[in-house]
């Protein structure tokens, strides 16, 4: 299901008044396509809501951290996984975690605090060998963000690494603890990838995801459960942290 036609995908003369309004400079990419009004839904606004703080629609973001907050809720507790998180009309059959966040949204707040998209070499074991892009690939993937979960249990706040939640039946563990990559997905026809069936967040490797994970084994799809053990009820609402990692940060 398309979410919504382009939205605001490559529209530089928006994105540069939005900058503009945060005090962050626009970026340099030519737009790909003309982006199309929506007639489903208003276009959100950037709001600025206190020092450096930001929120588009429902996503809250800070400019300088960059820092960004996504309201997100557990879909599932048992299963097998191939994303971390969709839409609501995306595969909520396999997702952990179901937003009703639309994707482009959350690539137009990405860019403005300035984290860098790239495939680069992440679909590389999918590849024969000769298509592969190796090392000059890996220059090319985009930037690694931290993925952390937040959540309030009788009052009290709880936090935990993403891959927490998230099982490997293959080494009897919890997923590791590591970076995922911002791949970035792409466009379709004039339609950003991710909007066309709401996928933000995929373990089992995806090109039309946003954010991915490489993890070893990311390319099995049968590798990843659920973790009933650590995840809250289901329908406990969870803000979903991207962040940059500790050797990631840049001044802006």
């Amino acid at each position: 299901m398309l979410l919504m036609r382009r939205f605001l995908y490559g529209n530089t003369m928006l994105a540069t008044v939005w900058l503009s309004a945060i005090g962050i400079s626009a970026l340099a990419a030519e737009p790909t396509q003309k982006a199309e009004s929506p007639q489903t839904a208003p276009t959100p606004k950037v709001e600025k809501v206190g020092e450096n703080r930001y929120r588009l629609g429902d996503i809250r973001f800070n400019g300088k951290t960059r820092e960004i907050r996504v309201p997100t809720a557990i879909n599932m507790r048992e299963g097998i996984l191939e994303y971390a998180l969709v839409h609501g009309d995306g595969k909520i059959h396999e997702s952990l975690l179901v937003t009703n966040i639309i994707p482009s949204q959350l690539q137009v707040v990405m860019k403005l605090c300035h984290y860098k998209d790239g495939e680069g070499d992440v679909f590389d074991v999918f590849y024969p060998e000769d298509e592969k892009k190796g090392p000059a690939g890996a220059k090319q993937r985009g930037q690694s963000v931290a993925l952390t979960v937040e959540w309030e249990v009788d009052g009290e706040h709880k936090a935990a690494p993403l891959s927490d939640w998230i099982f490997d039946r293959k080494r009897n563990a919890v997923m590791p603890n590591e970076p995922w990559v911002y791949s970035g997905s792409y466009l379709y026809e004039g339609d950003f990838a991710a909007d066309m069936d709401g996928t933000l967040i995929a373990i089992y490797l995806y090109r039309g995801a946003m954010l991915n994970t490489m993890t070893d084994g990311s390319d099995d799809d049968e590798r990843w459960l659920a973790n009933a053990e650590k995840t809250p009820e289901l329908g406990t609402e969870i803000t979903l942290v991207i962040a940059p990692v500790a050797s990631d940060q840049k001044s802006q």
